[in-house]
């Protein structure tokens, strides 16, 4: 098999993978295509799509058509717009220094032997801190469900997201492996509570399941460098409605943006501290 068609098959089934456990087709050719592929054709677009749409059917006769996300119901409007528009290159500064976090606790696992207090000091610690905030420990399912469902206090969002945070980079600095895909998600929607609560100061009725679609969207988006992906998924993990499209692109735009932003800014100062 030439190399290329290797690549786009272990592409085409991962993304398939990803469509059939969370019964996301859409995004699932758009994960191959855009994340691991990294380039687009019509090839890759329609074998992609193809295997993911049967992956996603095929897992639907026994998982059933389910949402893995409520969505509390909200109307779009200019509050929600505005929100997004200003807080979305908020999302994308976070996922850069998110990023920046997670790159040096990967390189700095310790090796050998050193490796098991490390582990014994970290998890002993997620699982002190689980005992006093028991939706810690997984990939963040039930913290982003009640972020959607704007039943999560201000403070409780707040504390879950330092700690899952903490978590994560202690995790990789212990030396453990493992995606951050739904984790993006999870940061993102707790991130939006208190930005949103800061808005209702001064614009009072915006909603908070609102916000925390569109933050989880905007810092996923930023933290894997997958916007296309980032909107797909976000739409079709909780089956919004299609206007709320426009704050998800708008807060996801603005956060890519940020990210470059900041990456372009980053490479400048290295440069110039080594020319000097």
């Amino acid at each position: 098999m030439h190399r290329d068609d290797l690549r786009l098959t272990l592409a085409c089934g991962a993304g398939a993978g990803l469509a059939g456990i969370y019964g996301v087709p859409i995004g699932g050719a758009l994960f191959a295509i855009e994340v691991l592929l990294g380039r687009f054709s019509f090839k890759a677009a329609l074998y992609a799509l193809t295997s993911s749409a049967i992956a996603a059917e095929i897992a639907a006769l026994v998982l059933g058509h389910r949402h893995q996300y409520e969505l509390a119901s909200f109307t779009v409007g200019a509050s929600l717009i505005g929100w997004s528009l200003i807080c979305g290159p908020l999302f994308g500064i976070a996922a850069y220094l998110f990023g920046r976090l997670t790159a040096a606790s990967a390189l700095h696992t310790p090796r050998g032997w050193k490796r098991v207090p490390w582990c014994i000091l970290v998890f002993v610690g997620i699982g002190a801190a689980a005992c006093l905030f028991p939706a810690l420990p997984g990939n963040g399912r039930g913290p982003t469900q009640l972020a959607f469902d704007g039943e999560l206090g201000l403070r409780l969002a707040a504390a879950l997201l330092l700690l899952k945070v903490a978590a994560i980079a202690a995790s990789l600095r212990a030396g453990t492996a493992g995606g951050l895909l739904t984790p993006g998600l999870t940061i993102g929607a707790l991130m939006a509570l208190p930005l949103s609560a800061v808005w209702s100061l001064f614009l009072p009725g915006l909603p908070p399941g609102a916000c925390a679609i569109v933050g989880a969207a905007a810092f996923l988006a930023s933290s894997m460098a997958m916007p296309l992906t980032a909107v797909a998924l976000a739409m079709e993990f909780t089956k919004a409605e299609p206007d709320t499209l426009l704050p998800l692109a708008l807060a996801v735009a603005g956060s890519c943006a940020a990210r470059h932003l900041c990456g372009t800014i980053s490479c400048c100062q290295r440069k110039r501290s080594k020319a000097r």
